[in-house]
């Protein structure tokens, strides 16, 4: 150790020495004592902490001429460490600062050096080892400087805990704080590096974007924080549900089956309360569901509806079924819109009027009526009763099979009309109606013969229409002779009734299935009507508005078991007496198509052949609960412009036309929609009629050359086999068949057909031949 003597007073060495001169009393040269001789410093960095310690120097010894401090030689002084000494005499103070501390990385550093004694020539006397040791703090540090994280509304629990790792020295005293309510610190205070545990109000976060600060914070020096953002991105809640609709009994009202939905909500594996309300638009609980309520989360929950199907009569119904989930603060609902269709379950007859009857040569005992469902259920079971004991019936069966009804003749009176009524019902509740049969069994003593009747008519608004229609029950044909309408029998061409002025002016009428009432156009009005008369008395029983005009022959129908008139602006049900909403405008029909076991079919007049149905469902072009369907099948007068009248044939395989642009009578199958029969006929069709029992009847205009020839032709159907063929004028070779002139008895033994050679009219009855 070097020592450079400074004489006579005291100061300090350069970097080396600090020197005092005195001494004391101490026997013992350079002997002196420091109040303590190591020093400690722990300190976090920061320049404006205050880091002077001081050290008491007290000289006991003697020869003392100057106190001091060095390093030992061959030490690398560092640059954080300064000191200074002051006093006089045998006192003196070391006052040692740390400096340059904040360049200093954390850790621990170490340095010492020397506090010694000297003599007046420099020599050293004694020396002792002072140590400072300096602790340079760990800054208050986050691991990481954000937290984010996406939830969703609802997913997470109402609280939950974050923690946040963070470095700081262990001497470090600290406290912590969040800016934030919803971001609370559960450990707010500690020492020394650990976690910092928060808690979350995620109940109180609603969708959106929420960002806090938590703070640490070192209480001994402010400065030595650190803060750390947490974002939480809240996600709206979503309710998901499997369907928007439901549609319980098809698309045909038929097929009534139970539909399970899914429903979830994308919190995962939180759940909460779900609620399922039912509401109809009648007010009818029709609706059902197995599950009102529950927990719902990501895992899904099925829920299943159900129609009640003997709640309601057949029809469409409209509800609405509401899914609400509660999500804490946060209530989601979706609807399902519901529609209900129930087809009515109906019985319906391929006839609900049958004619019998027996002359010497010819009987007509037994008929077959075919009972059908509306919604083609083969199970449907059904009994008949007759009210007669001379008709016999069976007894029971099921839908697609057949009535047979037998009469029995002995002890009847002959030469007279005997009524019998048949009941067809069934046992299965969800039929909604039951059909009755009225049976006429006309006994003669007598064969029939032909008959010819000649009539004028010379009203104007008459000479162009005839119109002819026969009981499907008695041996009647109605006619019309102008303004009149008049019932003849049909075997002995008796007059039996005359109708005078039923209506202004009668522009057609028609007759319903079981004969018992005729129903007259009346064209005489600024209104076209309608006007329903008891066929026997001429009684008005109904009068209604049927439209503009009456431009298509009027049709009576019994589609599935409902009384209906088809020809006009718009279907009018008889039940009901109202208009049946239909798609289409206007059904203009060729004619009766007489025969046809299935009674659904009809011919328009240009040639479309329609398939029609009776349905209790609404339609989506129609409010009402009651729609008119037809089905367009084929065109069965291809290329042809109209169809002047058509029929379909017993076993309802065929449809024959005659069209007035063709010079045969076409038979087209309802199969293979196309034409598979020509039955020849002449140059112009102008009526076509089928029997029950296989006949079909073509009648046409005859040539201007040959007006005398054959104008009417009777075959057998199935094979196109000409059986017969007639003139429809016998006494007038000029007259000329008229528009839809035939008619066929309900027993289809007779033929009534009407002829007419400008006002004159001559009215025929021929016998039909027999199969």
């Amino acid at each position: 150790m070097q020592i450079k003597l400074i004489k006579t007073f005291c100061l300090m060495l350069t970097l080396l020495w600090l020197a005092g001169c005195g001494g004391g009393g101490d026997s013992v040269p350079g002997t002196f004592t420091l109040s303590k001789n190591q020093l400690n410093y722990s300190l976090s960095g920061f320049e404006s902490e205050n880091t002077e310690q001081q050290i008491s120097i007290s000289i006991t010894g003697s020869k003392v001429s100057y106190a001091g401090t060095a390093y030992p030689e061959g030490t690398n002084v560092p640059s954080w460490l300064s000191m200074s000494i002051s006093g006089s005499g045998n006192s003196y103070t070391l006052t040692v600062s740390i400096v340059n501390h904040s360049s200093l990385n954390p850790g621990d550093y170490t340095a010492t050096f020397l506090a010694g004694t000297a003599d007046g020539q420099g020599n050293i006397l004694k020396t002792q080892p002072i140590t400072v040791n300096l602790h340079i703090k760990k800054y208050v540090t986050f691991a990481e400087a954000w937290y984010s994280k996406d939830v969703v509304y609802g997913s997470e629990p109402a609280q939950s805990t974050i923690n946040h790792r963070f470095d700081a020295d262990p001497t470090t005293t600290w406290q912590a704080s969040s800016d934030r309510a919803w971001l609370q610190v559960l450990n707010s205070s500690g020492k020394g590096a650990t976690e910092l545990k928060t808690s979350i109000d995620y109940a109180s976060l609603l969708p959106g974007t929420h960002d806090a600060t938590v703070t640490v914070s070192d209480t001994a020096q402010a400065r030595n924080k650190s803060t750390r953002k947490v974002q939480i991105r809240v996600a709206e809640p979503t309710l998901t549900i499997s369907g928007t609709e439901l549609l319980f009994g098809g698309v045909d009202g038929v097929n009534n089956q139970p539909h399970d939905l899914s429903i979830s909500t994308n919190t995962g594996t939180r759940t909460h309360p779900f609620t399922v309300s039912l509401v109809t638009d009648d007010g009818v609980s029709w609706l059902t569901t197995n599950k009102n309520d529950g927990q719902v989360g990501s895992a899904a929950q099925v829920v299943q509806f159900a129609a009640n199907t003997n709640a309601v009569e057949s029809g469409s119904y409209y509800g609405k079924a509401k899914v609400a989930v509660k999500i804490d603060a946060i209530t989601l609902s979706k609807e399902l819109q519901i529609k209900f269709n129930k087809e009515a379950t109906r019985m319906s007859l391929s006839a609900t009027g049958v004619a019998l009857s027996q002359s010497p040569e010819r009987s007509v005992l037994t008929r077959r009526v075919k009972v059908f469902s509306s919604s083609h259920r083969p199970d449907m079971p059904w009994t008949a009763t007759s009210d007669s004991s001379w008709l016999t019936v069976t007894r029971t069966g099921k839908a697609g099979e057949y009535i047979e009804l037998t009469a029995n003749t002995a002890g009847l009176t002959p030469d007279q009309v005997h009524f019998a009524n048949i009941r067809v019902s069934s046992s299965d509740p969800i039929v909604e109606n039951h059909e009755d049969i009225r049976v006429g069994l006309t006994l003669m003593s007598k064969e029939p013969i032909a008959q010819n009747i000649t009539f004028e008519v010379t009203d104007n608004r008459y000479t162009q229409t005839s119109h002819l229609a026969a009981s499907p029950v008695e041996p009647l044909v109605f006619i019309q002779q102008g303004n009149t309408i008049k019932a003849y029998n049909v075997y002995s061409g008796a007059e039996v009734r005359s109708f005078n002025n039923l209506v202004n002016a009668v522009d057609g009428f028609t007759i319903s299935g079981d004969g018992r009432y005729l129903f007259v156009q009346d064209s005489g009005n600024q209104n076209y009507q309608v006007v329903q008369v008891d066929a026997e008395t001429g009684r008005e029983v109904y009068r209604f508005i049927a439209g503009t005009d009456f431009d298509s022959t009027m049709y009576y129908a019994r589609l599935d078991g409902i009384p209906m008139l088809l020809g006009l602006d718009t279907p009018h049900n008889l039940d009901t007496q109202s208009t049946i909403p239909t798609k289409y405008n206007r059904f203009t029909v060729s004619g009766v198509l007489s025969g046809a076991e299935d009674p659904s079919w009809i011919v328009d007049q240009d040639g479309i052949l329609v398939k029609l149905r009776y349905t209790a469902l609404d339609g989506s072009e129609v409010s009402s609960p009651l729609l008119f369907t037809p089905r367009r099948i084929l065109d069965v007068v291809d290329g042809y412009f109209r169809a002047e009248q058509s029929c379909v044939n017993a076993e309802s395989t065929m449809v024959y036309t005659a069209a007035p642009d063709s010079g045969d009578f076409l038979g087209s199958s309802l199969k293979s929609a196309k034409v598979e029969q020509n039955l020849a006929g002449l140059r112009s069709g102008r009526s076509m009629v089928c029997s029950w029992n296989g006949l079909v009847v073509g009648g046409a205009e005859t040539f201007e050359d040959n007006r005398a020839a054959a104008d009417i032709f009777v075959f057998h159907g199935k094979s196109g086999e000409l059986l017969a063929n007639f003139r429809s004028s016998p006494i007038h070779s000029e007259a000329i068949l008229v528009p839809r002139g035939m008619a066929l008895s309900a027993d289809g033994t007779q033929l009534i057909s009407i002829s007419e050679y400008y006002t004159r009219k001559y009215l025929q009855f021929a016998r039909l031949p027999s199969l």
